[in-house]
């Protein structure tokens, strides 16, 4: 399409609409009287008061946006790039992984605050893996060979998106003109600086002779942009840096944990789905949820409550050891699992198994008996289940969604009264308040997110049971998440066979003997 064709589009595009009458009644009439008055100005010799007038109207314009520049100290955009978070952490990463991307990040802006050089990021990068690989008590280069290799592909295909997405224009730019840069400054640089400086110099002194007014006009007006524009390509260059080593630092993270190890391929059920699956075999793997709690917390008629309210579909399987599996259909057709253990009874072995159980859970339900005033069952299981994932061995380990909740809530006082629902947010009546506390005081105590009432007694009205199918319901997607982080280090902890190494041994062998025996007969 020639230029003529590309204007008669644009002018009957303008047309078409106000834009075409509001740039002839407004824009054309005032460049013709700025040229207009430039043109008397040069004829009867008003320039330098020209110059005046244009420099004092651009200082009063200026001078709010500098005040208002230098107290804040930060445009909104450079702010908002100090701030952005350039790479999004896993889904797959464990609560102890997110901690240690957050102190890495921190890590990173001080790094770079220390020194911004291109030149320094190579030692800012092995910094930030010695730091990451100390968090998993490894040294710096304890992997092997393919996971290195994948280090370095996963770094520069994270990067190429991140750099797509902040850097403005990077389509644009061929590495042929940055090279060509590069040379030109190595050959040219000093020189053509020097001659810069000379011209400018040179520039001045004419101006200075010739009007001074639009010297001092041309001054005022270089400094401001040339701030402005400093300003924005260091906050893009910083941009880019702080990308960069995010990418290090989360590809690190998964090198570290030993995601590197297994392909997704390789990921499959996890074991404790597979030991449940012997009891009563699914296609699926349903969403897993524990019932652990003291003796008499009511944990059963939880169970009960669950499989007659929550599903369509039930199978008690065989118990073992005393663990009970429940295998049903949940809210929106979803499967569920439901395992009861053996309550806490101040059995070590009791206590070992239900850690266990609840270390492989998508969801723990914490039972709790309103009106038990001894905790120290749950504080012994609860203190070992923060040891547990406090471990360096299972950083990398994600928790299970831990959902506390209060039965029995009936029993607490006074006694004789209960007329459920009760408005736990906005508590008046006495058993409304017992309740809020009591919530509040298992809470801290056990250190729980959230803890749910729940009152399932026969002779009662129930109170808590559709809440809790709701959070159930709202904690599926972070269950699911769980799940899959358990099957992706099941998989990385199998890694390669001692029958896979012999095999890729003998075809090494095979092909070196090949090899051998064709250069005998060609001697």
């Amino acid at each position: 399409m020639s230029k003529w064709k590309k204007t008669h589009q644009v002018l009957t595009h303008l047309a078409e609409g106000g834009l075409g009458f509001g740039f002839v009644l407004a824009i054309v009439p005032t460049l013709i009287m700025s040229w207009f008055g430039l043109f008397l100005s040069f004829k009867y010799g008003y320039l330098i008061e020209l110059s005046i007038a244009l420099m004092s109207v651009s200082v009063c314009a200026l001078i709010p946006i500098l005040i208002i520049r230098y107290r804040t100290k930060k445009t909104t955009l450079e702010s908002e790039d100090i701030e952005r978070d350039f790479v999004q952490a896993s889904t797959d990463w464990s609560d102890n992984e997110l901690e240690i991307w957050k102190s890495t990040k921190q890590h990173v802006n001080s790094l770079l605050e220390q020194d911004d050089e291109w030149s320094s990021l190579y030692d800012h990068g092995v910094n930030i893996v010695e730091k990451v690989a100390h968090h998993y008590g490894k040294k710096e280069l304890e992997f092997t060979v393919p996971e290195g290799l994948q280090l370095l592909e996963e770094i520069s295909r994270r990067y190429r998106s991140t750099l797509i997405e902040h850097v403005p224009a990077i389509e644009s730019i061929n590495v042929s003109q940055i090279k060509w840069l590069y040379d030109a400054h190595d050959k040219y640089g000093d020189n053509a600086l020097a001659m810069a400086k000379v011209a400018n110099i040179g520039r001045k002194t004419y101006l200075a002779y010739a009007n001074p007014i639009k010297l001092i006009n041309d001054e005022i007006r270089n400094k401001i942009l040339m701030t402005e524009s400093s300003s924005r390509y260091g906050a893009l260059q910083i941009n880019a840096k702080k990308a960069l080593l995010h990418e290090v630092a989360s590809v690190s993270l998964d090198l570290y944990s030993g995601r590197f190890t297994v392909s997704a391929s390789k990921v499959t059920a996890s074991n404790i789905s597979e030991k449940d699956t012997t009891r009563e075999a699914r296609e699926l793997e349903p969403i897993r949820v524990v019932l652990v709690g003291q003796t008499s917390a009511g944990k059963s008629s939880l169970v009960n409550e669950l499989t007659s309210e929550l599903t369509m579909e039930v199978d008690e399987l065989p118990s073992s050891k005393g663990v009970t599996t429940y295998l049903m259909t949940g809210l929106d057709s979803d499967a569920l699992r439901v395992v009861d253990l053996q309550g806490l009874d101040g059995n070590k072995d009791t206590r070992r198994q239900m850690l266990v159980e609840m270390t492989n859970a998508d969801i723990v339900l914490w039972v709790l008996k309103a009106n038990q005033s001894s905790r120290q069952l749950d504080s012994e299981l609860k203190q070992e289940f923060e040891s547990y994932y406090a471990e360096r061995a299972n950083l990398s380990k994600k928790r299970p969604v831990v959902l506390g909740v209060l039965n029995q809530i009936d029993r607490l006082s006074p006694l004789s009264e209960w007329s459920p629902p009760y408005d736990l947010d906005n508590p008046v009546d006495d058993k409304s308040k017992t309740i809020f506390e009591a919530l509040k005081y298992n809470k801290e105590l056990l250190g729980f997110a959230e803890v749910y009432p729940l009152s399932i007694a026969q002779d009662k009205a129930s109170f808590g049971v559709e809440s809790l199918k709701e959070h159930l319901q709202r904690y599926y997607n972070q269950a699911k998440n769980v799940q899959r982080n358990r099957q992706n280090r099941e998989a990385e902890q199998s890694g390669y066979s001692i029958k896979h190494h012999g095999k890729r041994l003998f075809r090494s062998a095979k092909k070196m003997v090949k090899h051998s025996t064709l250069r005998k007969e060609n001697e």
